[in-house]
Formats: C-alpha cells, structure tokens, sequence
C-alpha cells in the first residue's frame, strides 16, 4: 500500500485475487479493482469474498487456471450472485471502459465483432 501511496495516479487492478473478505474490502477502499478467476471448486471464504465484492470493481480473468474458459467463469460467478450473465457481462466491459477511461473508443472498436455468449 506504501507503492499505491507513491505511485497511486493511476487504476490499479490486483490480478487473481482469492484472499478474503477483509483484504478486498482494503484494497476497494484504496480505490483498487480486483480480477477473479471463480472455479467449480472454491474455498468457502473465497464463495463469501466472491458474494461480496461489488461488482463494479471487478474483472474476471482465466489465465491464473486454466482448465474453465471465461465463458464458464462468467456462469459460475452470476449464479454465485444471482444475477443474469447477460448483465454481468454489461457490468464487465463498462468496468473496462472506467478503468481505461482514456482508452474508451480503442476498446470499443476492439471489441465490435467479438461474440460474449
């Protein structure tokens, strides 16, 4: 957190995230997006953690394990929070477009064409 301190101009996101509930809620209270990567066998703090980061804060990622494709992780995490894929799937990219505010029209082009079901 003393790095962040010094060199905080920027968003900052920590990538596979699977520690607790009260290390995340520290790291969003610095300002800090978490990248998960959920799984079809998780720990029982890493399912509370999980229900409790909000969810405009979040990435989901695979490559920290990769046997489950993002389409999956995506399945597995809005079941977990009971909301529709589809809109978690909005969620995500607008989480994209604040995060690299400065970047928004590349990663809308970028992204035109590609299939997220």
């Amino acid at each position: 957190m003393e790095f962040r301190k010094s060199n905080g101009n920027s968003n900052w996101v920590v990538h596979g995230f699977v520690r607790n509930k009260t290390l995340a809620g520290q790291l969003l209270d610095k300002g800090i997006y978490l990248s998960i990567a959920p799984t079809t066998i998780m720990s029982p703090v890493f399912k509370e953690t999980l229900a409790y980061l909000p969810l405009d804060r979040i990435f989901i990622e695979t490559d920290s394990e990769k046997s489950l494709t993002i389409h999956e992780r995506y399945s597995i995490f809005a079941a977990l929070r009971g909301v529709k894929l589809e809109s978690l799937k909005a969620t995500i990219i607008h989480n994209l477009f604040t995060f690299y505010h400065w970047k928004e029209n590349i990663i809308r082009d970028g992204l035109k064409g590609q299939n997220y079901s």
